[in-house]
């Protein structure tokens, strides 16, 4: 961590390791880092240097040609530089055509060092020449990496493709949410998931305007914007000055009124320009990008205004005269809209904070929005005041959907008990309104961990939506898909997997692109945690089938997914995917709902690839963690505590185990197996019997539990002497595993009994690879009788013999034998070690 200090320049605050981005410095000979000033291009360059981008080679940078320098004069220069360096003794044109281009070619050729050469703004001489020389330069010289640092665009689609040439472009620029967090901690700021959002979109991400929200934000004392993306009156007069001070400059002055009147647009266009009053906008453009003001997309090549310094125009306007930039906004998404553009449309009605229009435009064009600019949806509805939100339900509930933001319920919708007066309220005309306002309700309580309750209303508005289906309610039918999503997610957090599976095969079957991706993932999911790995791979085959959005809303949409894909793969014993599948999934974020199902797909990798001992004080700390943000849901805490005792179990500590699992009274056939596997491991196989014969099995629908139970009864029976009842278990296991491609309960068999079940069954079952066994045949346990419990836990008190055998009405020659007792089972010689190794295991709990 550097050392904190306003004194250090933006470069050094900016210049945090940026892996995704080095991995492009790295991958090609020739990169461009382009954007507008501002963007972070030369702290990015610096970064990578500075964390071994250019170890093993010669660094040198060429500083921004002068005006009028000649193309020919900075080749010649760079030669000289390369020179004084020592890369070069000597360089002499041997072509014959006179060119120190051609010179500096013929040399770099045979050089016998690795160079790196940084080139800032050379575009400042003819950008089509200087571009074709550089290509030619990363051809033709094998030992020379280059770097651009530019405003321009230099080489086309096809080019970057073909001729092993690559781009930062501007957006890749941007700061992650991810890098947004880290540089706010490295100076002692820790910013809460939505804070990093909503300061991330509302300033682009881009270094500069970033970096001035970090000096604001130490000046203030809190971050300089807030969870909904509003910016602190102090930062906002700092981008105006900004702002102020490039239109001032000589170069710029001229344009200014242009400047002011084109900065509404996010796009730039002739066409837009138009729309805002600006005739023959193209030079305008081009000078602005030579000025490093205007960018252009990597996408599509689409003139845009950096996001910071659009912000500091339209605040600058704002402050000059508030309807002229209003008016000019709701002229672009009247324009958007007649375009057949509504999201665009959306983001200039909340720019011009239209919010009647806004939630006109949203309540219209929902679907279409969510899919293509989720982002862009979660800024939008962040935007909206709170005061605007109880007239427009349908933002409520994308707020609610996309955020984490503890807000009360604005309104509580009274709705009919019965199927049939649900269904006639779905056929009425105004029902649109009614059943957003009830899915909203219904995320919230589930937000709230009033999981019965929103369980509860979800089951009501489902006949709302059967009969605004058959009233041909076209309002309704263009949100149910997204309605279905939300009670699928509720039903999935509260373990009712298989009205979760429904609704999401609904969603799937009605929905644009985002809701089947997210349907598709949830129903792998589900599958995934019943076992069923047949169609676990179905189904993540589907959602692979469906396109996703880039950004951390596209890592949102995959959560589901890869905690699915984790649990398939470990389930065929393939831990090298499923390792690298946990990378690309990480921690559990504090906004995600599905936190539980990343750690339990994390606990049940630690415990199948036997690192057990880290993980139990992690998921410990996690539990913790995340009550204070999403409140656990009773089915997620029986996948945790199933998987807690388990990783105890597999890290010797069974007495944690015991106590862990009897701590619940649940009936879940998760905890159900880890309880019955708890009691074989520590001698009582009798008690296992009894435990997996408690539910109906078939009926569960968790086929991995299942499977799981049968090979403890089958252990359980066979420690006991009765063969043939172990081997139909064995028997009955196998058949399930073959059906379902659910093997990994076999790795939780310990070797000698599945060699003996598979010989006495002439059926060898699942092959588990060696070095997999998790569990032992047998786990360390320590038995105290109810007495040696109350006697250990006054000894753990302070008390002495004769007040033990007071308080129990005995003789104190009694409590001694019984403390004898205890120190022998416990491997102790006196109180300390004993009540130590006592609290070890557990057994004071």
């Amino acid at each position: 961590m550097r050392t904190k200090g306003a004194q250090l320049t933006m470069q050094q605050r900016a210049a945090l390791p940026r892996a995704r981005l080095f991995d492009i410095l790295d991958s090609e000979r020739l990169v461009v880092v382009r954007g507008a000033r501002g963007s972070g291009k030369s702290a990015l360059i610096t970064s990578w240097i500075e964390h071994g981008g250019a170890k093993g080679r010669v660094v040198c940078r060429m500083r921004p040609p002068a005006p009028n320098t000649t193309a020919d004069e900075y080749w010649s220069a760079l030669i000289d530089k390369l020179r004084r360096s020592g890369v070069i003794l000597s360089a002499t044109d041997t072509t014959g055509d006179g060119s120190a281009f051609a010179t500096l070619i013929r040399t770099l050729a045979q050089i016998d060092v690795d160079v790196l050469l940084v080139a800032e703004h050379p575009t400042r001489l003819d950008a089509v020449e200087i571009a074709g020389q550089f290509a030619q330069l990363a051809t033709d010289c094998p030992r020379v990496h280059a770097v651009i640092e530019t405003w321009h665009v230099l080489y086309g689609y096809v080019q970057l493709l073909t001729e092993g040439i690559a781009e930062i472009g501007p957006h890749d620029l941007r700061f992650t949410c991810d890098e947004v967090a880290e540089l706010f901690a490295n100076y002692g700021f820790q910013l809460t998931p939505e804070v990093v959002r909503s300061l991330r979109h509302t300033l682009g991400g881009e270094a500069f305007a970033t970096d001035l929200a970090l000096l604001m934000s130490k000046r203030l004392g809190y971050a300089a914007v807030d969870e909904f993306g509003d910016a602190a009156p102090e930062l906002v007069a700092v981008l105006i000055d900004t702002v102020e001070q490039l239109l001032s400059r000589s170069s710029v002055t001229a344009w200014r009124a242009a400047i002011l009147a084109t900065a509404p647009a996010r796009k730039l266009t002739n066409e837009t320009a138009a729309v805002l009053g600006v005739t023959d906008a193209e030079e305008l453009f081009e000078t602005l990008e030579r000025q490093g003001l205007l960018q252009r997309t990597s996408s599509d090549l689409a003139w845009e205004y950096p996001a910071a310094l659009r912000f500091g125009l339209l605040e600058l306007e704002r402050r000059n005269d508030p309807s002229l930039g209003k008016q000019a906004l709701i002229r672009l998404a009247e324009h958007s809209l007649a375009a057949d553009d509504p999201t665009a449309a959306l983001h200039y009605a909340v720019d011009a904070r239209a919010w009647k229009r806004a939630g006109r435009i949203l309540f219209a064009h929902y679907a279409r929005i969510v899919d293509e600019d989720l982002g862009g949806l979660f800024r939008a509805v962040c935007m909206f005041p709170r005061s605007e939100l109880a007239r427009f339900p349908l933002v409520r509930a994308a707020r609610f959907a996309l955020t984490t933001c503890n807000e009360s319920a604005i309104h509580s919708v009274e709705l009919p008990e019965s199927f049939e007066d649900l269904a006639a309220l779905g056929a009425s005309q105004d029902v649109a309104e009614t059943v957003t306002m009830a899915i909203t309700e219904a995320v919230a309580l589930r937000r709230s961990a009033k999981f019965a309750e929103a369980v509860a209303l979800s089951r009501r508005i489902e006949p709302i939506l059967y009969g605004a289906r058959d009233a041909g309610n076209e309002d309704v039918a263009r949100r149910a898909p997204l309605i279905y999503l939300q009670t699928a997610v509720t039903y999935q957090l509260t373990g009712e997997l298989a009205d979760a599976t429904s609704d999401f095969q609904v969603a799937f079957r009605d929905g644009h692109q985002f809701v089947r991706r997210q349907a598709a993932g949830g129903i792998a999911l589900n599958w995934a945690l019943c076992g069923d790995a047949r169609r676990v791979r179905k189904w993540l085959d589907v959602e692979n089938a469906q396109p996703f959005q880039d950004g951390e809303f596209g890592d949102f949409m995959r959560v589901a997914g890869r905690c699915a894909a984790v649990l398939y793969h470990l389930d065929q014993f393939d831990f090298v995917t499923a390792d690298a599948l946990l990378q690309g999934l990480g921690g559990p974020a504090f906004h995600d709902e599905l936190w539980a199902f990343i750690a339990y797909a994390r606990c049940q990798a630690s415990l199948v690839t036997g690192r057990v001992d880290e993980p139990l004080s992690w998921v410990t700390r996690t539990i913790a963690e995340h009550r204070a943000h999403f409140a656990q849901s009773p089915f997620a805490d029986d996948l945790l505590t199933a998987v807690q005792a388990e990783l105890e179990l597999a890290a010797g500590q069974a007495n944690s185990a015991d106590v862990r699992i009897n701590a619940t009274t649940s009936k879940h056939p998760v905890v159900v197996a880890a309880r019955a596997r708890t009691q074989l491991l520590t001698g009582r196989p009798e008690d296992a019997i009894a435990t997996v014969t408690e539910i109906d099995w078939p009926a569960s629908g968790y086929v991995r539990a299942h499977i799981d139970g049968l090979l403890i009864k089958a252990a359980a029976h066979l420690d006991l002497g009765d063969k043939p009842h172990a081997v139909a278990s064995w028997r009955q296991a196998c058949f399930l595993a073959e059906h379902s491609d659910c093997q990994l309960p076999f790795a939780f068999m310990a070797l000698d009994r599945r060699t003996l079940l598979a010989e006495a069954a002439d059926m060898p079952g699942p092959a588990v690879p060696a070095g997999s066994d998790i569990f032992p045949a047998a786990a360390p346990f320590v038995r105290l009788s109810v007495r040696e419990r109350e006697v250990l836990r006054l000894l753990a008190e302070g008390a002495a013999a004769h007040q033990i055998a007071r308080k129990l009405f005995v003789s104190e020659n009694t409590i001694k034998t019984q403390r004898r007792s205890i120190y022998k089972k416990l491997n102790a010689a006196n109180r300390s070690q004993a009540v130590s190794t006592a609290q070890e295991l557990r057994l004071l709990a």
